[in-house]
């Protein structure tokens, strides 16, 4: 062969060669994912999720510092949880009483007034519910796939004597699952 016909058939397989490596360059495809735990339902048979403090004497709330009405107990609760699920946490928040951020505002009509939400078996001094983002972690019960937060909740004022007017709070609760 003659060195022309070398030098091109070389040429010729050199570019080749490099058309086919930069057609061929691998790609790498990422996969990821995260695996949770299957929600629970709301119970709402079995939960209170409208709270009436009823009739409360405007007397009861005179005195700063002072709690009006009785205690009204309510329920949240959660049914179907998967087997695997064995915790739940309630996250808690809401619009805080300005004159105390540890309890719900009030954006009724009867101003200088608060609630106060505490776990059903605590004394009313713990202020562990607040609209500030607290925190509850209750076990699932393992038979049943069920479980329950009880608290407690009230009127109260810091700054006493107040007028006539309604009362109307809100509290939020976001649940994660474990």
């Amino acid at each position: 062969m003659n060195k022309m016909t070398l030098l091109a058939l070389a040429n010729t397989l050199l570019l080749a060669g490099s058309i086919h490596a930069s057609v061929a360059a691998p790609v790498q495809v990422n996969i990821t994912g995260n695996v949770i735990a299957s929600p629970c339902t709301v119970d709402t048979a079995n939960s209170n999720l409208n709270v009436t403090l009823g009739d409360i004497p405007a007397t009861e709330l005179a005195t700063a510092g002072s709690y009006g009405g009785t205690a009204q107990t309510f329920t949240i609760a959660l049914k179907d949880c998967p087997a695997s699920t064995t915790k739940t946490v309630a996250t808690i928040s809401g619009t805080p009483y300005a004159s105390d951020t540890n309890l719900f505002a009030n954006t009724g009509t009867a101003a200088g007034v608060g609630v106060k939400i505490k776990p059903n078996a605590a004394a009313w001094t713990d202020t562990s519910v607040n609209p500030n983002q607290s925190t509850w972690t209750q076990n699932v019960n393992s038979t049943t796939h069920a479980v329950s937060y009880v608290f407690d909740a009230r009127s109260f004022t810091s700054v006493g004597s107040i007028n006539p007017g309604t009362i109307v709070s809100a509290m939020q609760v976001a649940f994660t699952y474990q």
